[in-house]
């Protein structure tokens, strides 16, 4: 399951609460990604979304105007569908 936040028309620091706030959530509910649009502007929300997942180790990639984050052991339970970190990142390079 997906869920997906848009970060436009907030400033830096209430996107970056937004984007812990949905992390949690999103770990919590066991989601399996999180789409997260910080559309094009001048680039400032989506270098501090990019900061905040680096510094929590999560998989994502940049697809246009929204960084999409994966969670892999939030499935832990179904794991024949899932594949590991570095399955992942060798399937997309």
């Amino acid at each position: 399951m997906t869920k997906t936040i848009d970060l436009h028309k907030l400033n830096v620091e209430q996107a970056t609460s937004k984007v812990i706030l949905a992390l949690s959530e999103a770990q919590e509910k066991k989601l399996t990604s999180l789409e997260i649009i910080t559309g094009y502007g001048s680039g400032a929300l989506r270098a501090r979304t990019l900061e905040l997942l680096e510094s929590e180790n999560l998989t994502y990639i940049e697809e246009g105007p929204m960084v999409i984050v994966y969670f892999f052991n939030n499935n832990e339970d179904e794991n024949d569908d899932n594949f590991s970190d570095i399955e992942y990142q060798k399937k997309f390079q």
